[in-house]
């Protein structure tokens, strides 16, 4: 008798507490939709066949939309450049329907596929990002509302006397049938100028391939030695789940001299049937909004793992109305032999 009032007893509590269960809508209201840019540009870019201005427009979306990005593929985008003194130097101005717009010069747009997804990318034709010179986005449509950017490409700061010592190898902790190399790199580079320059430095492990192209993969900085040198405020990826973000990322500001040396070793692994010919070493001399978009977004994205950084108003932001990054950079590398 007692265990059959326990069970009604048990069963009216139950009832009584799921009787008390109230549905909450969640209302997020009608968000008023912005204009999101991605472009990063640069006259000499090694992984870059086509060196014009090429510019991504896409809609922000609810945070309950789970669709692929939203191309806008009407929108009237137009960049202006100038000399950093100030001096204007051309117009251009892109349209995806190919029209003459005031008296500007018209360039296309140019729409294809990454997987299965249409990707439209608004790309001028004679607009040829050139180092020392700013650079001035202006977006429109009707939906949305206007965006403005501006950013320049640095003058390119050049690598001196780059010296690569002997690769050492070790087997110790490697899975089977690979090596892993190490090496000591060292040079200089160029302290004269008076304003606070920033800089990306990546190191690629290079291969020839019979049909001509040539793979890069990315290669190891050790960050004790290059961090006293660089300044603690610096950033330096290695981590494989942040190949955008990989390398050095850090500014001037500590350098002494007219010129500044730099000491670092390298690291990988490879395949003991894999033959890779060079070492590639990449100097980006990056504007500000490029520098920091990258380093606040790998330490918003918890050093690259959460994709969704971009959806913070806490990263750098210099679209004027809207979110996204229109950044300029320009490159120096140079390639060293690599030999087992």
């Amino acid at each position: 008798m007692n265990r059959l009032y326990k069970f009604f007893f048990l069963l009216g509590i139950s009832g009584a507490f799921f009787s008390c269960e109230k549905e909450v809508i969640l209302d997020f209201g009608d968000e008023q939709q912005d204009l999101a840019i991605f472009s990063l540009f640069s006259p000499n870019d090694f992984f870059t066949d086509n060196h014009n201005i090429n510019i991504e427009v896409t809609a922000t979306q609810s945070i309950l939309e789970y669709s692929a990005s939203n191309y806008i593929n009407d929108a009237r985008v137009s960049v202006t450049s100038r000399p950093m003194d100030g001096e204007d130097k051309q117009d251009k101005e892109v349209d995806p329907g190919g029209a003459t717009v005031s008296e500007a010069i018209t360039e296309e747009a140019i729409s294809y596929a990454i997987n299965n997804s249409d990707r439209i990318i608004y790309r001028t034709d004679n607009t040829v990002p050139a180092d020392g010179y700013t650079y001035t986005l202006t977006v429109e449509h009707p939906d949305y509302p206007t965006v403005t950017a501006e950013s320049h490409v640095p003058n390119i700061t050049e690598i001196e006397n780059l010296e690569v010592n002997d690769f050492k190898k070790s087997k110790d902790g490697q899975l089977e049938g690979t090596t892993r190399y190490f090496s000591e790199t060292s040079f200089e580079l160029d302290n004269t100028i008076d304003i606070e320059k920033q800089f990306h430095l990546r190191v690629w492990l290079v291969t020839d391939s019979p049909d001509g192209r040539r793979p890069h993969a990315q290669i190891n900085i050790n960050d004790e030695n290059l961090a006293e040198e660089i300044g603690t405020d610096a950033t330096i990826v290695n981590a494989v789940n942040s190949p955008v973000f990989f390398g050095a990322h850090f500014t001037n500001k500590n350098f002494e001299g007219d010129s500044q040396k730099l000491n670092f070793d390298i690291e990988f692994a490879i395949a003991d049937d894999h033959y890779p010919s060079a070492i590639r070493y990449e100097l980006r001399s990056v504007s500000k909004e490029y520098h920091n978009y990258f380093v606040e977004g790998y330490r918003l994205s918890q050093a690259g793992s959460n994709p969704l950084f971009v959806q913070s108003n806490n990263i750098s932001n210099n679209i004027e109305g809207g979110f996204g990054i229109f950044a300029g950079f320009s490159v120096f590398d140079q390639e060293v032999p690599f030999r087992k």
